[in-house]
C-alpha cells in the first residue's frame, strides 16, 4: 500500500463535487461484488478519507448527478472510502 495516494488520484481520478465541494475521485459504474467475482452496474466514487461525505449528500460525477446511498472503507488504514451512489 502507498502512504501518499496523490499520484493515484492524479492518474486515474477526475474532478467531482461531493456535498458542494470540488475534489478529485475515481468514478466507476461497474463495481465488483464483495468477493471480487461478479461486476454490478452500481455507480461508486472512490475518494480520500479526508473528503467529507454523508449518506444523502449530492454528488456530481461522470457528467451526472447522484446521491450518496452508502459509505464503505476501502482499506483498513482508513485512507480512502467508497461512496455508493444512486
Amino acid at each position: 500500500m502507498f502512504d501518499d495516494l496523490t499520484p493515484f488520484y492524479r492518474d486515474f481520478g477526475s474532478s467531482v463535487t461531493v456535498a458542494g465541494v470540488s475534489t478529485t475521485g475515481v468514478f466507476d459504474t461497474s463495481t465488483p461484488d464483495s468477493f471480487g467475482i461478479v461486476a454490478s452496474t452500481i455507480p461508486s466514487l472512490r475518494v480520500s478519507a479526508s473528503v467529507a461525505a454523508a449518506v444523502g449528500d449530492a454528488v456530481t460525477a461522470g457528467g451526472s448527478s447522484w446521491v450518496v446511498a452508502a459509505i464503505h472503507a476501502v482499506d483498513p488504514r482508513g485512507s480512502e472510502k467508497m461512496l455508493v451512489l444512486k
